[in-house]
């Protein structure tokens, strides 16, 4: 337990004053979003201020890995925040075209796949279902990274329901201590009012950080697939019934846009920091879900899940078509008349 608090509380003044050293580096530089259109913010504000998050992770896993019996994925966990940190930091300073990005998270994903085959032995199956699953959720927590404190309050709540609904080994609870730290100390200068943004840098390493926990989560037979899907269901099911909406109604889906349901939700008049709340909210629910559901039998704990997920998917759908846009009708009419 002191160990515990004292890795704590330097994990998280490390991470704060990284991000801070960031922002004056970035505001020197001029490395930040500008607003426009498909922007929700009005103000020039630094971006890539994730990259704290991301040293402080990568460092720290590799030192879990070389310092405890570590879980034989965590060649995998550590590769692949290295690669997609990098990926991310370098389209932060240079912005890189949607073909490129898609080429390079292509790359990523072979690699991925060829540790998880060749060096850890995993079958085919295992192989993809796990290169997938980064190439998805890296991708799902960057497309969802346009409000603040959003991806990383869902990535702190994330966090402590694998930590709260699980027995870890020692390797694997450090690195769910590290990354909830890293969360912590990068809020206040996100949330509720953003000083700096995650950047790709920061998403794809939160992406590519709560996979590798699943990953681990799952190994240590913790944790089901269902239970990650229904415990990361909010941001997960706004990013694929947003993509499949866009899909369908012809609109380039690589496009940048702000159609999501939070972006929708904040367009219509909803703060950034009640939009926040309302993710956070149902992340929360579906984790006692989750904890009632272990008291049940494996078939109807997974009837329960599949319901949450329908459940979500339907809630989404309502609020999409009917709350928010009856809201946005109605702010438009005052502004009108």
């Amino acid at each position: 337990m002191p160990l515990s608090v004292g890795l704590s509380i330097s994990l998280f003044f490390l991470t704060a004053l990284l991000t801070w050293g960031w922002i004056k580096i970035a505001q020197t530089k001029k490395i930040h979003d500008s607003p426009e259109r498909r922007r929700l913010h009005q103000t020039q504000i630094p971006r890539a201020g994730g990259i704290s998050i991301a040293l402080v992770m990568i460092v720290t896993g590799a030192f879990i890995f070389l310092k405890t019996d570590a879980s034989l994925y965590w060649p995998l966990v550590i590769t692949a925040m290295i690669l997609y940190g990098a990926l991310g930091f370098g389209d932060d300073l240079k912005p890189l075209g949607s073909g490129t990005k898609l080429l390079l998270h292509g790359l990523i994903a072979v690699v991925i796949f060829l540790i998880a085959i060749v060096l850890l032995s995993s079958s085919l199956m295992a192989s993809i279902i796990i290169c997938v699953a980064y190439l998805l959720f890296v991708n799902i927590w960057n497309f969802m990274d346009g409000s603040n404190g959003l991806v990383s309050m869902q990535s702190l709540i994330v966090v402590i329901g694998f930590v709260a609904l699980s027995y870890f080994s020692v390797g694997t609870y450090y690195f769910a201590l590290a990354l909830a730290v890293c969360c912590l100390g990068f809020l206040p200068f996100n949330f509720p009012v953003a000083r700096v943004f995650l950047g790709d840098v920061g998403s794809h390493v939160l992406g590519a950080a709560v996979v590798g926990l699943a990953v681990l989560a799952y190994d240590e037979a913790q944790w089901t697939p269902l239970e990650i899907l229904c415990l990361t269901s909010a941001l997960w099911i706004d990013a694929v019934l947003t993509f499949i909406r866009r899909a369908f109604r012809g609109f380039k889906v690589t496009q940048a846009h702000r159609s999501h349901l939070y972006q929708y939700a904040i367009r219509s008049g909803n703060s950034h920091a009640a939009v926040c709340w309302y993710y956070a909210t149902w992340t929360i629910v579906v984790i006692l879900i989750i904890s009632y559901s272990r008291q049940l039998t494996a078939t109807a704990q997974q009837v329960l899940l599949l319901a949450v997920i329908v459940a979500a998917c339907s809630l989404h759908q309502w609020l999409r078509l009917f709350v928010l846009k009856s809201s946005h009708s109605q702010k438009i009419s005052k502004c009108l008349f």
